[in-house]
């Protein structure tokens, strides 16, 4: 089976046929895109992320995208300080749902390609084709300083992810052991396995806005995350003109997020089954995803 006949199989939502995807993002962090100090703002307990997760898979949302973070952003409210970490978290609950793709958000600068190779292909297998993969290339200098990493440039921080995410989707298709050298890595015997189900692999997003951070989205990603602010020309139009075919090629997808509550209700008809309602007031976000952007 070929890539081409193997993504139209996939059972991933995010190749599914609907043009615009539904999905939740932001829930494993306390205050989510709410910075308040609400008493009912959004806490980010384990019980309350379940359960906003498998209503959401439920009523047909098409994905699940949660932020790495491990400090907050301090003052009063020190919004997102309390977050669950993605990969265990993706792992979690994709065995709990049966639909959504279940993206993990990893910083490149932190984790190994082996290990998030290794990592994506177990929630890969455990979703059964359902695992998508968030690359961002660091960009809070205090968290980085909790992992001891040397802080790079704007620049160098998306050469080192075009050499980290090569070197993953290497490990991802490649069944014999390779070295991989690199200005930034160097990599003797390198393997994983099992392979991910999603071929040629899950799908990938980076939310790089400057020309650079465009560019390796177009080279590298299936998906660009994007504050819509104009048309498909305003996007682009800080690209190379080299790199604005493959822009084309790339799902452009726009992200917005809106406080709403999810409300279960049981089914006026007697029916026994229920609905999931959608109304404003709590702290759960719901983000929109469009191929070809928002026009």
């Amino acid at each position: 089976m070929d890539d081409a006949v193997a993504l139209k199989m996939s059972r991933n939502p995010m190749y599914g046929p609907n043009k615009l995807k539904i999905g939740v993002f932001n829930i494993n962090c306390n205050g989510g895109l709410t910075i308040s100090l609400a008493p009912e703002r959004w806490k980010a307990d384990w019980p309350d992320v379940v359960k906003a997760t498998v209503m959401a898979d439920e009523a047909g949302f098409d994905f699940i995208l949660p932020v790495a973070k491990w400090h907050g952003y301090g003052g009063k409210s020190n919004n997102l300080h309390r977050s669950f970490e993605t990969l265990t978290h993706g792992a979690a609950l994709g065995a709990l749902t049966r639909h959504a793709a279940m993206f993990c958000t990893v910083h490149v600068c932190l984790v190994t390609p082996a290990f998030a190779a290794k990592a994506m292909a177990t929630i890969d297998h455990a979703t059964n084709g359902r695992a998508g993969l968030n690359i961002v290339c660091g960009w809070f200098d205090r968290e980085a300083d909790m992992f001891g990493t040397r802080r790079l440039s704007h620049d160098e921080r998306y050469d080192y992810a075009a050499d980290w995410i090569t070197t993953v989707k290497r490990l991802w298709s490649e069944d014999k052991a390779f070295d991989a050298t690199s200005k930034y890595f160097q990599i003797e015997g390198a393997m994983s396995q099992p392979k991910p189900l999603q071929r040629p692999h899950p799908p990938l997003m980076n939310a790089g806005g400057s020309t650079t951070g465009q560019t390796f989205v177009a080279r590298h990603c299936d998906i660009a995350f994007v504050v819509p602010r104009g048309d498909d020309d305003t996007l682009q139009s800080g690209l190379p003109p080299g790199q604005r075919a493959n822009m084309e090629r790339t799902r452009i997808s726009g992200f917005r997020g809106n406080p709403i509550r999810c409300e279960r209700q049981r089914s006026r008809q007697g029916s026994g089954g229920s609905d999931v309602r959608i109304s404003r007031a709590h702290r759960l976000h719901v983000a929109a995803s469009g191929h070809g952007g928002f026009s």
